[in-house]
């Protein structure tokens, strides 16, 4: 057995006329990395990232809460500020908002911002009003 590869390193080979050189952008790419599991990456980000648990609030807190939305149905021509505390569901995180009510929805359970952004109220943890 040979180790120098004396007897392969000098053959001639032939060249194709049927196929055309490979150019050296095509051979490179051959052995680039591919991704075998399309969109498996952007699963795992997804999934990496923090999400709050949506809490259960306790009847003295839903009172509270309705109270305060009471409170903003009766006087909602005056502009009110408030702080609101929501669950977020598309991103699953809570926010804090400063804001000023434009419309609360009792049928449809929802209110309405000054940034048309609509909450629902079973969504709603806190309600600082200002």
């Amino acid at each position: 057995m040979h180790n120098d590869y004396s007897d392969i390193i000098n053959i001639n080979y032939e060249i194709s006329s049927r196929h055309p050189r490979m150019s050296i952008q095509n051979r490179a790419s051959q052995f680039a990395p591919f991704n075998a599991l399309t969109g498996y990456s952007d699963l795992i980000d997804e999934a990496s990232k923090i999400r709050d648990k949506k809490i259960e609030l306790y009847k003295d807190l839903e009172d509270n809460i309705n109270d305060k939305l009471i409170y903003i149905i009766d006087n909602i021509k005056d502009s009110i500020n408030i702080i609101v505390t929501y669950y977020d569901n598309k991103n699953m995180k809570y926010i804090k908002k400063k804001c000023i009510v434009k419309k609360v929805d009792t049928i449809y359970n929802f209110i309405k911002l000054d940034d048309n952004t609509k909450i629902s109220l079973f969504d709603i943890i806190n309600i600082e009003l200002n």
